[in-house]
C-alpha cells in the first residue's frame, strides 16, 4: 500500500507546481515531506496522502472519505514541521485536493477514516475553494491544488476567508478566477 501513497507525492507537486511545492522526502506518503513555498514564507510540511474512495458505510451517495493506511500508522510530524492530512482526487480530469487537521490526531495509533461530504469536491474545483465543518466542528476544506499554499496559511492561522480572498489567491496561482456571483 506504500507504493500508491508514495506516488501521491509525486502528484501533488506536479498539481501544485514545483516551484511552489517542493518535494523533500516522498517517503511512504504517510507522511511525506514537502517545502511549501506559502504567501508568509516556507513551510516544512509533513504531508499524510490518501486517496479519497467511496465511503463504504452505506453512503456513498453522499459521502466520501480517505484514511491512514491501517492501525499503527499514526499522523507524524518531526521537529519544525507542520502536520496536515490530505486527500486527493479528480473528477472528469480535473484534479481536487481535500485538506484536514493534522495536528489533532498526531500519535493515533487507531485506523482513521476522515470523512466528507461528497458535494465538497466538485465544488472545490467549480468554486477554487469549498469547506464544510463535520459531525465535532472540524474544518474540511476542498480546494484546486494550486492553492496549498494559500490554504496551509489559512490553516495553520485558523481563519476564515472571503470569497474576495480565494479570487485573489486563484489569480496568483494562475487560475483563472471566478466571476464574482459564483
Amino acid at each position: 500500500m506504500a507504493a500508491p501513497r508514495k506516488r501521491l507525492a509525486f502528484q501533488l507537486r506536479d498539481w501544485v507546481g514545483p516551484e511552489r511545492l517542493e518535494l523533500i522526502d516522498a517517503g511512504s506518503g504517510w507522511p511525506s515531506r514537502f517545502d511549501c513555498k506559502t504567501p508568509s514564507g516556507i513551510v516544512r510540511l509533513a504531508a499524510h496522502l490518501g486517496p479519497i474512495t467511496l465511503s463504504k458505510r452505506d453512503r456513498d451517495e453522499v459521502e466520501r472519505r480517505f484514511q491512514n493506511p491501517g492501525q499503527d500508522h499514526p499522523v507524524i510530524a518531526l521537529d519544525g514541521e507542520y502536520p496536515i492530512l490530505l486527500g486527493m482526487t479528480e473528477i472528469d480530469h480535473k484534479p481536487v485536493v481535500v485538506g484536514m487537521d493534522g495536528v489533532r490526531r498526531l500519535g493515533k495509533e487507531t485506523r482513521q477514516s476522515l470523512f466528507m461530504r461528497k458535494h465538497l469536491l466538485p465544488a472545490g474545483i467549480s468554486q477554487g475553494w469549498a469547506e464544510q465543518a463535520n459531525a465535532v466542528g472540524e474544518r474540511i476544506v476542498a480546494f484546486v491544488p494550486r492553492l496549498l499554499p494559500f490554504f496551509i496559511d489559512v490553516y495553520r492561522a485558523e481563519r476564515t476567508v472571503s470569497k474576495a480572498e480565494v479570487r485573489a489567491a486563484l489569480r496568483q496561482a494562475g487560475v483563472k478566477p471566478l466571476p464574482p456571483d459564483a
